[in-house]
């Protein structure tokens, strides 16, 4: 088994528009710093990782959404302050996804993934990490409050309104996370199956000649690949 395909929008440096990356069974990922290759394997994570750590991790920290679509977003609630109703079905809170498409399953593997077949010839999985507003969030009322908070901003003269946008909060303690498997969101992913797909996710290596040292008395010994 492998992944064949990841798809990930609005996790970090991923904005709005899904990124899309077919992979091989063996596939290097190579690029400049900062240009996202930790985000990546981390997305992997978001699904799969049985780390310990990983578990609270599900739960995103607000500078785990994409930036640019974060600011588009409050941009949207600014726009809305001078109208006499606001209607919430308008207003697109930002959502985190992430899918992995698996591929080459064996007969054991088959048997895991049964319930998250996504295509007609049930030899492909599709599994998604999908993070957004929980299905309780009274979106009108937030909005509303939001609105009423920018007016009273503005009347008071203390942000210009090109600067409102700022001085939006963002719901992230009304967001929840769920893993569903196939194309059906309801198809939640059972967390015992999931452990049966193991994978293990190494930090990046930073600086190779210090972090693959090996010291043993006075004699240094480095690991050379």
């Amino acid at each position: 088994m492998y992944i064949s395909k990841l798809s990930v929008k609005n996790y970090r440096n991923f904005g709005e528009e899904k990124f899309t990356i077919p992979l091989k069974p063996f596939t290097a990922i190579i690029g400049e710093n900062n240009i996202g290759k930790s985000n990546l394997i981390d997305c992997i994570g978001l699904v799969l990782s049985q780390d310990i750590t990983m578990f609270k991790k599900r739960f995103l920290d607000i500078d785990d959404i994409n930036s640019k679509t974060k600011e588009n977003f409050k941009k949207s609630i600014v726009r809305v302050i001078d109208e006499e109703t606001i209607d919430d079905s308008e207003m697109k809170f930002p959502e985190v996804k992430v899918e992995l498409i698996l591929d080459e399953l064996d007969d054991d593997q088959l048997a895991v993934v049964g319930d998250w077949f996504y295509e007609k010839t049930f030899t492909k999985a599709k599994l998604t990490y999908w993070f957004k507003p929980r299905a309780g969030f009274k979106r009108q009322e937030w909005i509303e409050r939001q609105v009423a908070n920018l007016r009273e901003l503005l009347s008071e003269g203390k942000v210009k309104k090109e600067e409102l946008y700022n001085h939006v909060e963002f719901p992230i303690d009304q967001y929840e996370y769920v893993i569903f498997g196939g194309n059906n969101p309801t198809n939640k992913c059972d967390p015992y199956f999931l452990k049966m797909l193991k994978l293990e996710v190494l930090d990046a290596l930073r600086d190779a000649k210090k972090e693959l040292v090996v010291t043993t008395g006075n004699i240094n010994y480095y690991i050379v690949f």
